[in-house]
């Protein structure tokens, strides 16, 4: 099955996550996408708590019955990381913006997965975002090199540069990127069975696997031993039975061999890399390359030039509400009808040779969506 981690929608007063909360999971290996949502201070508190749990479990780690103590189930709960939708909302609009203006063939698979994320947002009143991740620190068994590859997913949107996102430069696809999508459906279910009250729906859960023990450096010597004396005595045994050097060094690299291969084999590969056992090919996968340029997307919102007067406008976000490419190759923007009448009625966003138009549309549509969002009455801006 493999160690998996999900991202889940749930409302503040939801005691138990459960799978039909699930908007994304992946399989071996964390989305970068889903970091997009943690700020630093998040991150900081999240990273206090795991290190102070650890060091409750950490005389323990010898103990056969860790997974028992209440000390090690402590320290799983602190793995998973729970931000209240306010808070990520607040993120993506810092974070958002200076990613997708420096990494705009990012953009499409971003709106996809924005899309998803809404689904379930939108139907809390209020949401809290949950991550996951209690199964992906099984690769790691301690939570230094598990808390640094952590890092480097979330520095690609506190402060992207050229080598933040240095393994999306490549054909990806947007499981690798966001992971497996779920739709929020329930209400389609439920019009279902209202229609049809003889389809029995299957509404079991998946189930969650624990977090694994890590081996023991005791344990770890123990098998190396082991490995040794098979080795040895297999080459002494070939030799007596045989008189043949050759074959008595064969047998005893044999084992050696075969442990070095199951261990590359077992050993996860980069988590960046995407490396999974189902994964969903883009229809029209493209590379994502780091644009250092000038960009027309800022924090505050999209600069375009005003055709008549010929000096640039400076859009908020939260006056934009459509981004669309004309047959000619340029981007307009439709705004929202109370804002009109504060803009010139010509206005055009200028890309710089190497930007292409398509990509920041899409940009231009994710960001803008974050400052739009006023679902069942409430408003998150």
């Amino acid at each position: 099955m493999g160690n998996r981690t999900f991202l889940s929608v749930t409302n503040i007063d939801t005691v138990v996550v459960e799978y039909e909360h699930v908007a994304f999971e992946t399989n071996n290996f964390v989305a970068p996408l889903w970091f997009c949502l943690v700020s630093q201070e998040q991150y900081g508190r999240y990273r206090e708590q795991l290190l102070a749990s650890w060091s409750l479990v950490q005389p323990h780690l010898e103990d056969e019955e860790l997974e028992e103590l209440p000390e090690w189930s402590t320290f799983s709960e602190a793995l998973d990381l729970h931000i209240p939708w306010v808070e990520a909302s607040m993120q993506m609009r810092q974070s958002l913006p200076v990613t997708l203006a420096r990494y705009p063939a990012l953009s499409p698979y971003m709106s996809e997965w924005l899309d998803t994320l809404y689904s379930h947002v939108q139907v809390h009143p209020s949401p809290v975002v949950h991550l996951g991740l209690s199964q992906y620190f099984s690769f790691f068994g301690d939570p230094i090199p598990y808390l640094a590859n952590i890092e480097e997913f979330l520095g690609g949107w506190w402060q992207p540069d050229e080598s933040s996102f240095d393994y999306l430069d490549h054909i990806t696809n947007s499981y690798l990127l966001g992971g497996e999508h779920h739709l929020y459906r329930v209400r389609a279910d439920s019009l279902e069975q209202s229609t049809e009250p003889d389809i029995k729906v299957d509404t079991s859960k998946a189930p969650i696997a624990p977090v694994k023990k890590p081996i023991s450096k005791r344990l770890e010597n123990l098998y190396t031993w082991l490995l040794a004396l098979l080795s040895a005595a297999l080459g002494l045994g070939a030799y007596l039975w045989t008189s043949s050097s050759w074959l008595a060094v064969f047998a005893f690299l044999v084992p050696s061999l075969c442990i070095i291969v199951w261990e590359l084999r077992r050993r996860p590969k980069k988590a960046a890399k995407g490396n999974n056992e189902h994964t969903l090919p883009s229809s029209t996968p493209r590379a994502i390359a780091y644009y250092n340029h000038i960009s027309p997307i800022t924090l505050q919102g999209v600069q375009a030039a005003d055709l008549d007067n010929n000096h640039l406008v400076t859009v908020p976000w939260q006056h934009i509400m459509l981004a669309q490419v004309s047959p000619s190759g340029h981007i307009k923007i439709k705004l929202d009808a109370q804002a009109e009448s504060l803009y010139p009625s010509q206005l055009n966003i200028v890309l710089e040779h190497g930007l292409e138009a398509d990509y920041v549309a899409s940009a231009i549509h994710s960001i803008s969506q974050l400052w739009r969002l006023d679902w069942n009455g409430n408003d998150y801006s």
